[in-house]
């Protein structure tokens, strides 16, 4: 007994974490759609988007405009919506959402997201919970407003300054969901199953020396 008690402790010492499988966003169970919130007016307005929604499979090409971004009505900020990994790399599969922005005026800030849904089958929806990621520069950058994407009021947004002329460098917020984003599990390490087959044998061995010192008469 006091020999599988070692053993029991001497396991569990050598669990370690590891990532389990990712669930890139838009292959979470139920999902109807996305809503992104933005406050470039008297706002919040809402952008919805379908989760496979060609504006949202890929990042645009630069340079932004009017005619080639993903929101309609935020004159002279140009935003573009997409999948990705955790430092805004555009992913299809990505567990991460990446709203970037391009906004020229120095008189003022941009990229103001107040909040972002998913929105489940069933009226359930899910707000964004971390900020991963982002790129604040320029005039009127407040790089402490981020977690603001992620407070679940309406009210409040990020404001992350603005962007340079004829320069490709967007403003960009990357977010992520609890639902989405890589549980850590603890599982055991490799050298684990060899300890607990040589701790088996153990007890077998102890087994037979009991049976042999002890003959049964």
């Amino acid at each position: 007994m006091n020999l599988l008690r070692c053993l029991t402790i001497a396991v569990s010492c050598l669990a370690w974490t590891v990532p389990a499988q990712a669930v890139p966003i838009m292959d979470l169970p139920d999902l109807n759609s996305i809503t992104v919130y933005e406050r470039s007016g008297p706002g919040p307005d809402p952008y919805v988007f379908a989760p496979a929604a060609s504006e949202i499979l890929e990042r645009r090409a630069g340079p932004l405009s009017g005619a080639n971004n993903d929101f309609v009505g935020t004159p002279g900020e140009f935003y573009d919506v997409f999948y990705s990994d955790a430092d805004g790399t555009a992913n299809t599969l990505g567990e991460f959402l990446t709203i970037e922005a391009l906004f020229d005026n120095p008189a003022d800030g941009a990229l103001n997201i107040a909040a972002v849904f998913l929105n489940f089958a069933g009226g359930i929806t899910e707000s964004a919970n971390v900020v991963a990621s982002f790129s604040a520069f320029g005039p009127f950058a407040f790089p402490d407003t981020a977690g603001r994407a992620v407070d679940g009021n309406l009210d409040t947004h990020t404001v992350f300054g603005s962007t340079t002329p004829g320069v490709a460098d967007r403003l960009r917020l990357t977010l992520g969901f609890a639902s989405s984003m890589t549980p850590v599990v603890s599982v055991p390490e490799p050298g684990t199953l060899a300890l607990l087959s040589l701790g088996l044998a153990g007890l077998g061995f102890a087994g037979w020396r009991t049976r042999h010192r002890y003959p049964c008469r």
